[in-house]
């Protein structure tokens, strides 16, 4: 209903690059973690991986930065390379840190991520998987070591964010500071059934004009997730991210009011149903306090992260021979 794009990406906090996968002994050695080869190999593909993800995220900065031949200038080409670089280290750091700390990750834990990967894909085509391999330049083996990563990752967030306290202090202080953000402005109470075809909505009407109970009738037949609340959207106003023809009929009606035709859309045709006009709102401290507590859980666990990567940077030995 609202407009949304499905992004399917897979998730690494160390960006979409391979450590482990190439033979060391075929390709000369370009760095030393704690006497782990990372090699030329490894780098070249990195670097080839995050060109083409900087490539896809900023279509315009890329092309802003590059020469008469459409490559991108030395200077960001230098950037990314010791992004790639630097990459490759931590990876190579905090997969040493998960042996000495017994951090295992079975095959059948890569097995649930990459089914359940699969999964989400289909909803875009039987071949996605397949395009998204291509698409970003992987087999299915580099892929699976990317899970790989990302799960020991998580492992290792885990142990080192367990000690995590959030004290009721400091959500009552984040809620007061941030009240506005708890604010719904004023709008109309919205429900909606959404039907495939023009006749079922006209036959719905039809069933609403001799009495028939509206969220019953999208319990019944609506195909959006609001069949659940029997068609309730929640409040809508002007800034509701809504497809137009739905907005502006919506906001047409008066309380108590149902479209009198179905509303044409790009998926499919729906019946709207006006409630009550709202006035603007602020959640409660009870209505948001565990929507709090989670955000702050989470910034903490991010700042523990980051320190304990740059500790484990600083105590480590990292010999780059691209510079010798």
């Amino acid at each position: 209903m609202k407009k949304t794009k499905l992004a399917m990406l897979v998730i690494l906090g160390l960006l979409l690059l391979l450590p482990g996968c190439n033979d060391k002994k075929a390709s000369p050695s370009i760095a030393e973690v704690n006497s782990e080869i990372i090699t030329q190999e490894q780098y070249d593909k990195a670097c080839q991986n995050i060109k083409q993800a900087f490539e896809k995220q900023n279509p315009t900065q890329s092309g802003d930065k590059a020469d008469s031949s459409g490559k991108i200038d030395p200077e960001m080409e230098k950037r990314l390379q010791e992004q790639a670089f630097d990459s490759l280290v931590m990876q190579a750091l905090l997969r040493q840190d998960a042996e000495k700390r017994g951090i295992k990750i079975k095959e059948k834990e890569i097995d649930v991520t990459i089914d359940s990967f699969k999964a989400n894909l289909a909803a875009e085509g039987k071949d996605a998987y397949q395009k998204f391999l291509q698409e970003n330049n992987l087999s299915e083996k580099e892929l699976r070591e990317e899970a790989r990563m990302q799960l020991l990752v998580n492992q290792l967030q885990k142990k080192i964010s367990f000690s995590i306290a959030i004290e009721e202090g400091e959500l009552q202080q984040y809620y007061q500071e941030n009240i506005a953000s708890y604010q719904e402005a004023a709008g109309m109470q919205i429900s909606h059934i959404l039907v495939e075809t023009e006749k079922d909505a006209r036959e719905l009407l039809s069933k609403l004009q001799q009495g028939a109970d509206f969220a019953q009738l999208a319990q019944e037949h609506s195909s959006c997730a609001s069949k659940a609340q029997g068609g309730y959207l929640g409040v809508v106003n002007e800034n509701s991210n809504y497809v137009p023809e739905f907005k502006t009929a919506a906001l047409k009606l008066k309380a108590g009011e149902i479209t009198q035709e179905p509303v044409k859309s790009d998926f499919g045709y729906h019946i709207i149903k006006a409630g009550q006009l709202q006035p603007t709102t602020t959640k409660s401290f009870d209505e948001v306090k565990n929507q709090i507590r989670m955000q702050l859980e989470k910034e903490k666990e991010n700042t523990l992260f980051s320190q304990y990567m740059e500790d484990l940077r600083q105590q480590a030995q990292i010999k780059d021979h691209r510079k010798s």
